[in-house]
């Protein structure tokens, strides 16, 4: 199969996701099914997918003509003999690793053996349930953020699939708009949700144990770092109770300030009715935030220097890791943060920036002080492959990148070209 070859996308899944999904395939002249087991649920998502159309106008994300054409080559169906002739099936049900296994090992009786089977799962391992798509080697997941403004697409293959794969699902990527993040071995939650998660973390501490005011935590996100919105717009933009219900989950787990939010947000802001952008009032007030005013960023960056600090440190820490434990490239991880933040440069571009014989003794003093293997193995690799070869980043003309030119500053990095 090569990439003509996909023509029909099957979207397993009506919800938000999957809605997103189907228009954003559609958009770029795909023809689309999407399948749900409910008639009544896909008559809701037929209803949602016209406003979703409306909005994607709106926002000037597409044309009306480039819509109405997306909308003209969108079917929906509760009869799963529809995938037959699909060649793409992207499965966004929900994240259960018994559901899932039935619902593709349902489809995998129905489709030819030449179509690509994905998963859109936010935090499990496609390994969980390759062996029920009846075709490991072209399976991997295929994981979606906001497909209008992240435009960030997270291929992870499991052990078992193939190169050929792997590959045309990158360059669909690129077909649909998106920017292809190719990771080298599984990685549950992705680098995206990974660094969403350090970062929300971050801008939770900063309100909740310091007292800092949330409008404060996104003045120093948007005008220090550079990003479009900051942690509670964001939150606004996701929704509320979809946050809350994430912050759950992190409670649940043990984590004590996801416990501390989660009370939080629950008591100020969702038993309240105030969900952010969908109910016209969350932490800020629509359809004319203030992050959005022209005062907003008219502010003292040095006061706030801190907290930009405060929320950046936790990404850089996961950054490294990921690197380091060899799940993904320097230049995909920057990719990513750059494009899911809207930010200047990536963490290994901010490395480089203030040199890496600082970064380096950081961290080893770090993991002398708290005896953190993974500390000192990223200390000693710094110190051997870049600080002892004078590598010390732009203050030396080389680090991660080269100098005055870094690959992050050329208008096709953020495109994975």
């Amino acid at each position: 199969m090569n990439i003509d070859d996909i023509r029909h996308v099957f979207v397993i899944g009506s919800g938000t996701m999957g809605r997103q999904i189907a228009l954003r395939c559609a958009s770029d002249g795909y023809q689309v099914t999407v399948y749900d087991i409910s008639p009544e649920a896909l008559q809701k998502a037929a209803e949602q997918l016209r406003k979703d159309a409306a909005e994607a106008v709106e926002e000037k994300w597409l044309t009306a003509d480039r819509s109405a054409a997306a909308l003209s080559r969108i079917r929906f169906t509760n009869n799963p003999q529809d995938a037959a002739n699909a060649d793409l099936v992207s499965e966004s049900v929900p994240e259960d690793p018994k559901v899932k296994t039935k619902v593709f090992a349902q489809f995998a009786q129905i489709c030819p053996p030449r179509t690509i089977f994905t998963t859109n799962t936010s935090t499990l391992a496609p390994s969980l349930y390759a062996s029920a798509t009846g075709r490991p080697d072209r399976f991997a997941a295929m994981h979606f953020y906001n497909v209008w403004m992240a435009r960030l697409l997270d291929i992870m293959p499991h052990p078992g699939t193939s190169h050929e794969t792997i590959e045309l699902l990158r360059v669909f990527a690129k077909k649909i708009g998106q920017a292809p993040m190719v990771f080298k071995t599984e990685f549950p939650g992705y680098v995206g949700n990974n660094f969403m998660g350090a970062f929300s973390g971050a801008a939770n501490r900063l309100v909740l144990q310091r007292g800092v005011a949330f409008e404060d935590v996104d003045r120093a996100a948007m005008g220090i770092l550079g990003m479009r919105m900051g942690p509670f717009g964001i939150f606004d933009f996701d929704a509320l109770d979809f946050i809350l219900h994430q912050m759950e989950n992190a409670a649940q787990a043990g984590d004590s300030l996801s416990r501390a939010a989660a009370d939080w947000l629950k008591r100020e802001y969702v038993d309240k009715g105030l969900l952010g952008k969908k109910s016209g009032k969350g932490f800020y007030t629509y359809p004319n935030p203030a992050f959005k005013q022209p005062g907003f960023l008219d502010f003292d960056k040095e006061r706030l220097r801190g907290v930009a600090d405060a929320l950046i440190t936790p990404m850089k820490e996961v950054a490294l890791k990921v690197v380091n434990r060899g799940i993904a490239s320097v230049e995909d991880t920057d990719r990513a943060v750059m494009i899911f933040f809207n930010m200047p440069m990536g963490c290994f571009g901010l490395f480089d920036r203030d040199g890496l014989d600082s970064l380096q003794r950081d961290l080893q003093a770090k993991a002398e002080m708290t005896g953190e293997s993974e500390d000192q193995a990223i200390a000693g690799w710094l110190k051997k492959d870049f600080v002892d070869k004078g590598l010390l980043g732009k203050k030396s003309g080389r680090g991660f990148y080269t100098y005055p030119n870094p690959a992050f500053s050329r208008p096709d990095f953020l495109t994975g070209d």
